[in-house]
Formats: structure tokens, sequence, C-alpha cells
């Protein structure tokens, strides 16, 4: 499998400040254009977690899901969740994570995983995300994966 990222962009390019602001503002709800329906709504003493979709006329679906935890300090649920390697001990459906290109300028990672979910064949997905810190010690990550990509899958 091979990804031309240098061929296409810089790896620091590929998630924006632009993203940034498209994921707060939908955090926000701002554009009351787009509807929002309710997927889960989860919560006991420890976390709330709730997801939703929007399925816009002329463009893909968006999800969005929101987890709030208590008793836990930012810091420590961000490398929690940032932590990759981590992630193949604990998430169930991560059968193997690769990091293919990491922009150090700005923390854009680019990384391949293959992920089973039960009653399904496995898939891979190659995905570019980047992480901010807010002021006030709020984090966002932002993942999508890159428009330029051209993956191809090598037999041996």
């Amino acid at each position: 499998m091979t990804c031309f990222a240098n061929s296409f962009g810089r790896t620091s390019e590929l998630v924006s400040e632009a993203d940034l602001k498209f994921l707060v503002k939908n955090l926000d709800e701002i554009d009351e254009s787009e509807s929002w329906e309710a997927v889960i709504d989860k919560r006991n003493n420890l976390l709330h977690y709730n997801a939703k979709c929007c399925k816009p006329k002329n463009a893909p679906v968006k999800y969005l899901s929101v987890t709030v935890f208590e008793n836990c300090t930012p810091e420590l649920l961000r490398d929690f969740y940032m932590d990759n390697n981590y992630r193949k001990q604990w998430d169930k459906t991560v059968v193997e994570h690769e990091q293919l290109q990491l922009d150090r300028s700005n923390g854009t990672e680019i990384g391949r995983t293959i992920k089973k979910f039960p009653l399904l064949t496995p898939r891979e997905y190659i995905l570019a995300w980047r992480l901010w810190e807010g002021n006030d010690k709020t984090y966002y990550c932002f993942i999508k994966v890159p428009a330029y990509c051209l993956i191809f899958l090598v037999q041996s």
C-alpha cells in the first residue's frame, strides 16, 4: 500500500485551521440550515456520550460525537486517546495501526488503521488528524480522509 502524500501537498496542510473552525462551528451548532438527528445519548456517573448525524442533500453524511468524562484531567484523556499503539490493547475493533507520516511543525499525523467490527470483514482506513489545545485546556481533534491520498493495494 502506498500513499503519495509528497506528490500532492505537505502533511501540515492536510488538516487546517479552517477544519478547526468548521469543527467548532458544528460543535456550537451555529448552522441552523442543517438538521442533526440523534443517534445515541448515554450517560452514567462517570461519562456522558452523545452522537448524532447530519444527512445533507448534496454532501456526504456527517457524524458528530461528544464524550464528557467526569473526574479526568484533559491532559490524561488527550494522552489516552491519542496513543494509537495503546489503543490496540483496549479497543477490540483495532486489528492493526501504523503511523505513515507525522509533521512535527503542527502535529498533523497520517495513519493506517485496520478495524474489525462484529459480523463484518476488516476495513482499512487511511486518516489524517490534528489536535488543537484551546485556552481553557479544551482539546479539539479533527480527523479526515486525505482527499489527495491515492491508495494502491499491492499483492505479493
